[in-house]
């Protein structure tokens, strides 16, 4: 029964070791972020802000894209070591204004030697439109050498009270080719073939929402976007192609002009497009 005393006794006292070498020790830890170690109770310690907490973004979002109204505001969390030197170089579009800047060091690290935490910044919404925000993680005294981690994410700045069907936020598509095709039949029918970029793989042309109006010999064409709103996309320009047909039913002959999204081509009618 000593025996088996003892060697309880010394497995008690081992474990301990393990446990007070992983407390105490640098580097036998890693880094735990305050994103991950927010209590039930949505604090995390007399540093954190519970403001930080209702909308955040972290490494998890590089690349992708956000939607948040002008006037708001929300929080880039990235993890930093300043006593490595390294530091995070975070910059910021015109129309997007970094309110707060600030090191956070992770509160059961403070003991540490040499430990981390996360960098935050407030960054609010100042002007509508497609904002941006880069962020490169390197030595303030060294030259960039493209080896760096970095940060990037799209903004798109809408006003309150924009446009927006359900779900879903409008936009404007962007045209880069307009072509003509003229259908052999009478009545003339004429299709415009449309081409250009969607911004991110969240919005798509909004056909039923395509609207054209025609004064004397010009043409007005409207190609609207639609996406879903707050969902972050992955940045990435995505090409389209559309058919627009265009009433031209009992219009006279002669050369028209047609306006997509400020694109301009022409067509030629040879005769009135009209059966008497």
């Amino acid at each position: 029964m000593k025996i088996n005393g003892y060697a309880t006794i010394g497995l008690i006292v081992m474990v301990f070791i393990v446990a007070l070498a992983a407390v105490v020790l640098p580097g036998c830890t890693e880094p735990v972020s305050p994103i991950d170690d927010v209590d039930d109770n949505g604090t995390n310690g007399d540093e954190f802000d519970d403001s930080l907490l209702s909308s955040f973004y972290n490494e998890t979002d590089d690349s992708s894209t956000i939607t948040i109204e002008v006037g708001d505001s929300f929080e880039v969390w990235l993890e930093e070591n300043p006593t490595t030197g390294y530091q995070w170089e975070l910059t910021v579009s015109d129309g997007l204004e970094i309110i707060k800047d600030e090191f956070i060091q992770t509160p059961e690290e403070e003991e540490l030697v040499g430990s981390g935490g996360v960098h935050v910044w407030t960054i609010g919404i100042n002007e509508a439109g497609d904002q941006s925000i880069d962020g490169i993680y390197k030595r303030p005294w060294e030259d960039t050498t493209g080896d760096e981690d970095t940060f990037s994410m799209a903004v798109i700045a809408v006003n309150a009270g924009d446009d927006q069907e359900g779900d879903f936020i409008s936009g404007t598509a962007v045209v880069e080719d307009v072509q003509v095709l003229i259908l052999e039949s009478f009545p003339v029918q004429v299709h415009l073939s449309v081409s250009g970029y969607l911004p991110d793989g969240c919005t798509e042309v909004y056909e039923d929402g395509i609207n054209e109006q025609r004064d004397g010999f010009n043409y007005t064409v409207e190609i609207p976007t639609k996406r879903p709103a707050d969902m972050a996309c992955t940045e990435a320009i995505v090409p389209y192609t559309v058919n627009v047909p265009i009433d031209v039913y009992g219009i006279e002959k002669g050369t028209y002009t047609v306006d997509v999204n400020g694109v301009q081509t022409t067509f030629e009618l040879q005769m009135d497009n009209i059966i008497e």
